[in-house]
């Protein structure tokens, strides 16, 4: 064999030990830097490119639940009957409302119409376009709500107010683009909450098959005070500048619908809740970008998340991505543990260490995967921080601890 050759065959030897030796390195110890092995070998880790996805989703019929020993049998509006149609309908120069008789009344200031609910089955459907309007309601009884073409803008507070402590079924009507928006300056009322574009004292469970765009230049997106629950059929686009995008108090339920959500307030969430998150359909794509924040208060750092939850968070189905981009930001940060049964997640965590460290999957309890996939890359920080990691056999596991942790079954 000539001289030249042999000299190129141990040149690749030693090249190719030198490699394995460093990625031994990188799945061994947690403080290796694989960020030069990562940009001049784009062929062994290059993070998935996530991006807004307004594709429509095929995610089958809407199944409604008809036992009424179901725990959920309550957040189908299908269940109980609807007798009264308000209507209100919105043009550039004010609100009309129609329909109230003797079980509700009105008071309509320009575009700023204020809904009082006397009885019960009322259905109010709202239409039209005003940017600078309003609708506030007051019931002591669960009522529907369908956005039939709503374009409503208001400038001092929430677009949509429901002071009602009860269920709120909102529909978004087959076939219609709607669109909400809050303003930077929220004229308060008084003992009364009102905390972004679409606010809800009660739960809400949403329903349809339109296309609804909310957007907070100063607040939440969608918040409730009490539990937010998505069925099939919907799209979403979501924005909030200085607050969160979703924001249920007692839990969030995705059962389906496609959502798209951008978040660039500071130490703020795609989805967020005290209690439990359940990802169970559907399609959501996540971005973040704000900076950490430090409460003094409370002698700690809070960073921005893709998804965050105080308690339990359960994925059973449907996609979940997310991109963090911000200053420590992190993809999902779960208080109580985390239950994977299915579906797919992928996190994508750019942010550097600074205040707060980034990560990819928070998880201060434990983590079980059983079914489905699970990506997580951090480019600066670990994949995958769970006090306990419980994996069931899989067909596929790959970790470089310092940026990937992947699993499918």
């Amino acid at each position: 064999m000539p001289t030249s050759s042999r000299r190129k065959m141990k040149l690749a030897k030693y090249t190719f030990l030198a490699l394995a030796a460093m990625l031994l390195a990188a799945c061994t110890n947690d403080d290796t830097d694989l960020e030069w092995l990562i940009d001049n070998n784009p062929g062994k880790v290059v993070p998935p490119v996530i991006e807004m996805d307004y594709s429509d989703l095929d995610e089958g019929l809407d199944v409604i639940v008809t036992d009424p020993s179901d725990e959920t049998y309550n957040d189908y509006w299908e269940n109980s009957p609807w007798t009264t149609t308000v209507r209100v309908n919105y043009t550039a120069d004010g609100a009309t409302v129609t329909g109230t008789g003797t079980r509700a009344k009105a008071v309509i200031d320009g575009g700023h119409v204020v809904l009082t609910i006397l009885a019960s089955r009322v259905h109010v459907i709202a239409s039209g376009e005003c940017q600078d309007g309003s609708l506030k309601v007051y019931s002591d009884n669960k009522y529907k709500m369908t956005l039939n073409g709503l374009t409503l803008a208001n400038p001092t507070g929430p677009a949509i107010n429901n002071q009602c402590g009860k269920t709120l079924y909102l529909i978004v009507a087959q076939g219609t683009a709607n669109k909400l928006q809050d303003g930077a300056d929220y004229a308060y009322v008084e003992e009364e909450d009102m905390k972004g574009t679409l606010f809800s004292e009660g739960q809400v469970i949403f329903s349809g098959q339109g296309e609804l765009e909310v957007t907070s230049v100063s607040h939440n997106a969608i918040a409730s005070d009490d539990y937010l629950r998505f069925r099939k059929g919907c799209k979403y686009k979501l924005t909030s500048e200085k607050g969160n995008c979703l924001r249920g108090k007692d839990a969030v339920y995705v059962d389906g619908s496609v959502f798209n959500m951008t978040t660039r307030g500071d130490a703020k969430k795609g989805i967020t809740s005290r209690g439990l998150v359940a990802i169970n359909g559907g399609r959501a794509t996540i971005i973040t970008s704000g900076a950490p924040v430090v409460e003094a208060e409370l002698n700690d750092t809070t960073s921005s998340a893709g998804v965050k939850c105080d308690s339990i968070m359960t994925i059973a189905g449907g996609e979940l991505r997310i991109l963090c981009l911000g200053e420590g930001g992190k993809g999902i940060n779960a208080h109580q543990g985390i239950v994977m049964t299915g579906g797919k997640v992928t996190v994508v965590t750019q942010g550097v260490k600074g205040l707060a460290s980034p990560k990819g999957i928070k998880c201060e309890g434990e983590l079980a995967v059983t079914a489905g996939a699970l990506y997580s890359y951090s480019k600066h920080a670990r994949p995958v921080d769970a006090t306990t990691l419980n994996l069931a056999p899989a067909h596929r596991v790959y970790e470089t601890k310092t940026h990937l942790f992947k699993v499918e079954y």
